[in-house]
């Protein structure tokens, strides 16, 4: 599937931007509004286990329940509706879940390992 103009549900998924070991995370934009998002999405069918959608979930409701100016706000969260192939992670599978949140335009990553923890909380 080229990411490019995939459809996921009312977004588009535009290119893959991170990986973890159970999610993938996309730059995307909502069809109608345009606004430029991050989605979430856990792959392959392990992440369908339980124990897996629960910490899934505990981290969506925790994020969602935490209101400051640089922390990332929580627009959506729901299951994949259908399996799909996605570049750069592999298969999105239905049921998979998935978090739609503000997409930082900027990120501390170059510092890791250059600053110390006081530094960069600054």
């Amino acid at each position: 599937m080229n990411t490019q103009n995939n459809s996921f549900g009312p977004f588009v998924l535009e290119e893959c931007i991170g990986r973890g070991g159970m999610c993938g995370v996309w730059r995307g934009r909502h069809i109608h509004d345009q606004r430029p998002v991050a989605i979430k999405i856990g792959v392959g069918k392990k992440v369908q286990q339980e124990s897996h959608l629960q910490a899934f979930e505990s981290e969506v409701r925790a994020m969602a329940g935490l209101q400051h100016p640089a922390i990332l706000h929580v627009f959506e969260f729901g299951y994949v509706q259908q399996t799909l192939e996605a570049e750069g992670v592999g298969t999105l599978h239905k049921g998979n879940p998935y978090l739609v949140m503000e997409l930082a335009e900027r990120s501390l990553h170059p510092y890791r390992g250059k600053l110390t923890w006081k530094q960069l909380k600054r």
